[in-house]
């Protein structure tokens, strides 16, 4: 999240009632750091992909372990 009009950001939080300097510094930080924040849509997209993953990597685990029982009952 990169805030493009620093000057409007900065008046809003002098008139919440921070002072000039602390405002561009808060503005500062947030531009600073908006390369490592996600947007939800990103966050959406990663857990729908993690979801995919642990279906996929389970079902392999389930056909694994039923083959396992099979051929442990073949010794029952």
């Amino acid at each position: 999240m990169s805030i493009t009009d620093t000057r409007k950001a900065v008046r809003r939080l002098e008139m919440a009632g921070f002072s000039q300097d602390q405002a561009e510094a808060i503005i500062d930080i947030l531009n600073e750091q908006g390369t490592e924040l996600v947007t939800t849509t990103e966050l959406n997209n990663a857990l729908s992909l993690l979801k995919r993953e642990l279906v996929i990597t389970l079902g392999g685990l389930m056909i694994t372990l039923t083959g396992i029982i099979l051929v442990a009952m073949r010794f029952i």
